[in-house]
């Protein structure tokens, strides 16, 4: 729901963000029109890692967010709470309504989406990820390798709580080892690059040199599997090439 509808009486808008994200916990904002009041809060990324996320303890701490919000925002019964649909906020819808508000279950788009939003990136980039992983929409591979690189500072900001964290754990370190092997793996291509234009600057002297003793000596000589034979293996010139 956006903010530039016509609005009659006083609302108060709630959103969620973080809760499909692989790290961190969840952002919850409120928007209290008209007066155009903002306020968040953060649940911990603690309430989803065991034991507390089976016992959902994320939705305990949603209460606690909305006491605040009655708190500050100070409704009235006229005031109407339009909360958006996600789990994570149904312990505030449900807390609302055993208190005697007006709870409409809506979706939410617009200003306030967009502020919660950004403030969950804010918080990706307090923990060190970069602006650039942000971007692909938290994607949860990215945000995977972004852990597997310092697993035991990172693995700690995970909701580990998640089936889909349990099911990938082999997947996590398997990421972790084909990082480390992608690295190895350009760092000898860089290497074999650069022997390969050394190696190659020799080419013309060394079929010069082998024609220049084959012609006065009557020395022969062929080239098989990248290699000069007929030659000690010492004097013997290693032809490859650029990759």
């Amino acid at each position: 729901m956006g903010l530039n509808r016509f609005l009659s009486g006083k609302e108060i808008l709630i959103d969620d963000a973080g809760w499909g994200d692989l790290i961190l916990g969840v952002v919850i904002g409120t928007f209290k029109l008209p007066d155009r009041k903002y306020l968040e809060r953060r649940i911990p990324v603690s309430s989803f890692q065991p034991p507390n996320f089976e016992n959902k303890l994320y939705l305990d701490d949603a209460v606690k967010i909305a006491e605040e919000i009655v708190e500050v925002m100070r409704p009235d019964r006229k005031t109407r709470f339009k909360i958006c649909s996600g789990y994570v906020l149904s312990s505030i819808r449900r807390h609302l309504r055993d208190r005697g508000f007006n709870v409409e279950e809506v979706e939410i788009t617009g200003e306030l989406q967009e502020m919660v939003e950004r403030s969950f990136v804010k918080w990706c980039k307090e923990v060190g990820v970069s602006e650039e992983r942000l971007e692909d929409n938290r994607s949860f591979w990215i945000l995977l390798e972004w852990v597997a690189e310092k697993p035991r500072i990172r693995e700690k900001l995970v909701k580990t709580g998640w089936k889909s964290w349990k099911k990938s754990g082999e997947k996590k370190h398997s990421k972790r080892i084909v990082l480390k092997k992608t690295k190895e793996v350009s760092q000898r291509h860089a290497c074999a690059h650069q022997s390969a234009i050394l190696l190659l600057s020799y080419q013309n002297f060394a079929a010069s040199l082998l024609n220049l003793l084959g012609g006065r000596f009557g020395i022969g000589f062929y080239l098989y599997n990248n290699r000069v034979s007929n030659l000690p293996l010492s004097k013997q010139f290693v032809v490859t090439k650029t990759i």
